[in-house]
């Protein structure tokens, strides 16, 4: 399996920011479209990337995102992939950098983003993780209270820590790892009374 497989299966919808804009109307686009990262485009040139790692550093320095322009957190020239690029080899970069979002261009034109979520789906199908199973455990998740969704996803898509996530949602650690909790023993319950017999 290559990049462009994955891309093809994601789909091509790339979301984006300009770097003058608010890093604060930025975190509100990654909210309301579930996503952990946004390429920057001045003009349509890509100028940078923009995940929830640099908006929390952020706010653990300052306190909050008042002020604060996309240009001032992005990660400027951000490793790049190839369409051609082999499912291993993203995987060994994206493992060996720490990196959760790789954007993937042809030449000077972008084609998406791959995050390390997609890698890892595209690792369990190459294993032969049946496409029913996916659907079972996301058909579950879909299930869930809202709350608890949520920091299931960013917990174990995002890989973000329980601080984090205590910052992203705007809640106490504690409740952070109540919700993840009774989450995990909701999603297993779903699953358990959807096992086909």
């Amino acid at each position: 399996m290559i990049i462009r497989d994955i891309l093809k299966a994601k789909g091509g919808t790339i979301f984006s920011v300009a770097p003058s804009a608010a890093v604060s109307e930025a975190l509100s686009l990654m909210v309301k479209s579930d996503i952990g990262s946004l390429v920057v485009l001045d003009g349509t040139r890509m100028a940078g990337m923009l995940t929830f790692r640099e908006i929390l550093r952020a706010l653990d320095a300052k306190g909050n995102l008042a002020g604060l322009k996309v240009s001032e957190l992005m990660i400027k020239d951000p490793a790049c992939g190839n369409p051609e690029d082999s499912l291993e080899s993203l995987r060994e970069l994206m493992n060996k950098d720490h990196i959760r979002y790789l954007p993937v261009k042809e030449g000077d034109k972008l084609l998406g983003v791959i995050s390390f979520h997609d890698v890892a789906n595209a690792v369990e199908n190459e294993d032969e993780f049946s496409s029913e199973d996916a659907a079972r455990i996301h058909a579950a998740l879909d299930e869930l209270p809202a709350e608890q969704r949520e920091v299931l996803v960013l917990r174990f898509l995002e890989d973000m820590s329980y601080d984090e996530i205590a910052r992203v949602v705007g809640c106490q650690l504690g409740t952070v790892r109540s919700r993840i909790h009774y989450g995990k023993r909701a999603l297993r319950s779903a699953l358990s009374k959807d096992q086909p017999t």
